[in-house]
């Protein structure tokens, strides 16, 4: 499950417009994960990735690599970066 940090201060200091611009995030990960992989919103800031076909330690691999290049994305918005 990957929950998106600081999203609720998003919302709240910069407005839901600004909120609205971060939640294609889904968008980033369908981009960055496995096509064998499925990417779901379970939440307001909840999404999860669905891994088949990975023992424990290639999952957890899997997984650090999909939050280190997802750490990585710059999202912006009409005021700037947030």
């Amino acid at each position: 499950m990957i929950e998106l940090d600081r999203f609720k201060y998003v919302n709240h200091t910069f407005g839901h417009a600004a909120g609205d611009t971060i939640l294609p995030v889904d968008t980033v990960l369908q981009d960055i994960v496995r096509k064998t992989d499925t990417v779901a919103r379970i939440g307001g800031n909840e999404l999860v990735v669905l891994m088949t076909e990975l023992d424990n330690k290639a999952g957890q691999d899997h997984a650090d690599s999909l939050t280190t290049r997802l750490n990585l994305e710059n999202v912006s918005w009409t005021t700037g970066d947030l």
